[in-house]
């Protein structure tokens, strides 16, 4: 039996037999069909007096009252039994429609038959498994025996997803409506299932006060008044209002869901409160009430037992969005007793707190952080997926999974609150704050969690120098979304102004980008280079040397494949000039920043950035094509540790853009030892016009014979390409032209 199964059948009960089937009514016969007690029976539904439960099966077992000796004749006589329901016996039942007319015999004209199969899960051969069902199969089976299908439906939890069908010979039974309340006169006393998953507070004299006890640094009501004022929800969620405490704090539009609140509860103008289970909630309201709409805000206070709060989430979850932040109340019992799920306590959390055990397993792609509150702790997640359904798939794996576990003495991590946060940590709030930009918000959870710098992937190191207009549309080919596979936060890009005299402004949604001013700026990107090298946190480093040079979309992903194919890899890219000619030659006959901008709008470069190609040309350094050795690159990567190897960009190159910096770093890095060797194929970066010092100005202060006299003066002798042959990585793409090949 499992808890789905349960569930549903309770829901049957509910909704159906109380109604139909109870009213003046004594010893009402039940007969369960494949009733054998398999991890639990619905014997705990039908245990009061007024029923009389009887298990058929066609073995003897556990529980097992009658046992047939021909599975589709049963020893009742015509219109004999008020009640026949059967769960997860008709998949085994190789003829199923002749056993279905078989019961449709035996019920009375008043009464009903509740069937539950399974629609989905795997063979479970007991001694055969024949068939799934679907709603249409019901419809069927009550058609060939002359019965009437008063309602189905498909619970979608998993490996299951039971279909429940209702079944009856009268044609007076109504649809379940939510509208309607039908009170039969007749008070009924908690089943056996009731009293376990609604657990009422006995009152033992022998509790000791130790029982009793709480924790926490700061109440729970504190902590959600700052997350309403940290977040400022436009919808707020809220499961188990009771007294409204909790409900009081939201000034947005608020959905309260509880189906006993305390009386005389005041709500403001901005709450609805429903007066309902939190699962017909969602189950009638919720797609009409939210109507497409999604939460920012939710907190779960309902029913202390772990397989509600975990309905709750899924729930929930479903009308989220990456940016909501759910609350999980209850998560720390102070004492074992506390988590029992019999309530023996006054102080109660039951056992809630396994869903964080469970989330941690099942969901690790959540952002989950506990805080140290009283009385009993709260959970907090973010990074929510709504249409995520791994949970909802694999419910009642999971529920039995974790009805297994109890807490048995106060010598544990839960008692101990360990993995615990204090709620005042800057980090928390700080990330909390935000929670609308993901990728930021998830590395300060991360960070939070370990209590340590959490470091990127990769740091792009970015020098620019009155770029206004170039420098953005590189930091956009930088970012996730753009570069293939891979997620914001795993690119850290240190933006480093050389005394740029133009504001040089950074799109608000590229958190990870960090402009970096250089103190005493000179002509030469030398020393600027060096400070976001030194300002870098990530193991692996690229170098931009100019800021105007737009990427193409795999680097990133390249890059970080050749860091895990070599522990000293250095890796480069060629270059390529916007425009047909090299920008040298085309800017004397007139080509400049308007045209450029035309000629970027003729493709699709945000969506594809591989179309650069179609409007560009190599760049002289690397006109002897992707095979040959090429003089420079401006995207060099290489891991700190060889950075510092190097000794970073040589600052004795002083003259006007560094001079022949670039080209002597690139020559260096590859003399370095034990290293190996990359070129990006089909990868590159794609200079825009924008008067730069050695690609668009003729100078005789920025002339190759001053940059090369400079370089003799350093090194001592004539400048000379490095011929050492690279190992390549990637792959060419349509675009790549036939001349850039």
């Amino acid at each position: 039996m499992h808890a789905s199964s349960l569930e549903n059948m309770q829901k049957a009960y509910e909704r159906y037999v109380k109604t139909s089937i109870i009213g003046n009514k004594t010893n009402i016969n039940v007969i369960d069909i494949g009733g054998a007690n398999v991890n639990g029976s619905y014997a705990d539904i039908f245990s009061s007096p007024l029923f009389n439960y009887q298990a058929v099966d066609i073995y003897p077992g556990d529980a097992v009252d009658i046992v047939l000796e021909d599975p589709y004749v049963l020893p009742f006589a015509d219109n004999e039994i008020d009640i026949i329901i059967s769960g997860q016996a008709f998949e085994h039942v190789e003829f199923f429609w002749k056993l279905f007319s078989e019961l449709s015999r035996v019920v009375k004209e008043d009464g009903l038959i509740i069937l539950i199969a399974p629609s989905s899960g795997p063979i479970h051969k007991y001694p055969v498994d024949c068939y799934r069902f679907y709603p249409d199969a019901y419809a069927a089976l009550a058609k060939n025996s002359g019965i009437n299908l008063v309602d189905v439906w498909m619970d979608n939890r998993g490996p299951w997803k039971d279909l429940v069908g209702i079944f009856s010979k009268r044609n007076d039974i109504k649809k379940y409506n939510k509208e309607i309340s039908i009170d039969t006169g007749v008070e009924i006393a908690l089943n056996r299932y009731e009293t376990l998953t609604q657990p009422a507070f006995i009152d033992h004299d022998n509790i000791l006060p130790e029982v009793e006890k709480t924790q926490g640094v700061y109440s729970y009501i504190e902590t959600l008044k700052k997350l309403h004022e940290t977040i400022n929800p436009q919808l707020y969620i809220e499961i188990g209002v009771r007294n409204g405490n909790s409900l009081v704090l939201s000034n947005c539009k608020t959905i309260g869901i509880d189906p006993m609140p305390a009386e005389g509860i005041i709500l403001k103008d901005n709450q609805d409160l429903f007066k309902v289970t939190s699962d017909d909630f969602f189950e009638f309201y919720a797609k009409d009430i939210l109507n497409n709409k999604r939460l920012d805000l939710a907190f779960i206070d309902g029913m202390h037992l772990f397989e509600f709060v975990l309905r709750d989430f899924i729930n929930i979850e479903k009308y989220s969005k990456p940016t909501s932040v759910i609350v999980i109340d209850d998560i720390y019992p102070s004492h074992y007793k506390q988590a029992n799920r019999k309530r023996i306590s006054r102080v109660w959390t039951g056992d809630v707190w396994k869903i964080k055990a469970c989330l941690e397993k099942y969901r690790p792609d959540l952002n989950i952080i506990s805080l140290d509150t009283s009385p009993t702790g709260l959970l907090i997640i973010t990074g929510l997926k709504p249409n995520n359904t791994i949970l909802e798939q694999r419910y009642n794996p999971i529920v039995r999974e974790f009805n297994e576990t109890e807490l048995t003495s106060n010598d544990n991590p839960i008692i101990l609150r360990e993995e615990v946060f204090h709620p005042d940590n800057e980090l928390l709030w700080k990330a909390l704050g935000n929670v609308k930009t993901i990728g930021q918000h998830n590395k300060q959870i991360e960070q939070l969690k370990s209590k340590e710098e959490v470091r990127p992937d990769i740091s792009v190191v970015v020098v620019c120098y009155n770029m206004s207009r170039e420098l953005p549309r590189t930091l956009f080919t930088l970012q996730a979304g753009y570069q293939e596979g891979i997620k914001q936060e795993q690119v850290e890009i240190i933006v480093v102004d050389n005394g740029s005299s133009q504001s040089v402004m950074i799109p608000e949604d590229m958190t990870n980008v960090t402009l970096v001013k250089v103190p005493s700026p000179n002509v030469s990107p030398a020393k600027a280079i060096n400070i976001g090298i030194e300002k870098a946190r990530a193991n692996m480093i690229g170098v931009m040397i100019d800021g105007a040079r737009m990427a193409s979309p795999g680097i990133i992903k390249y890059v970080l494949q050749a860091s895990k194919l070599s522990t000293r890899p250095i890796v480069s890219t060629l270059a390529f000039h916007l425009g047909h000619v090299v920008q040298m030659k085309s800017v004397e006959y007139g080509y400049n920043q308007e045209m450029e901008d035309k000629l970027l709008d003729s493709v699709s470069w945000k969506k594809n950035g591989y179309e650069l190609f179609n409007i560009s040309v190599l760049a002289g350094s690397s006109a002897n094509g992707w095979f040959k050795p090429i003089a420079e690159t401006n995207a060099l990567f290489m891991t700190k540790t060889m950075w510092e190897e190097l000794g970073g960009y040589d600052e004795s190159f002083k003259t006007k853009g560094g001079g022949l910096v670039n080209l002597d770093t690139y020559v260096r890095a590859q003399a370095l030892p034990s290293s190996d060797f990359f070129v990006l194929l089909g990868e590159g970066t794609f200079h825009q016009v924008h008067g730069g010092i050695a690609t668009n100005q003729k100078r005789e202060d920025a002339s190759w014979k001053v940059f090369h006299d400079e370089y003799i003066n350093i090194r001592g002798k004539d400048f000379k390409i490095s011929e050492r042959i690279p190992m390549y990585l990637g792959s060419f793409n349509k675009f790549v032209t036939d001349t850039q090949l």
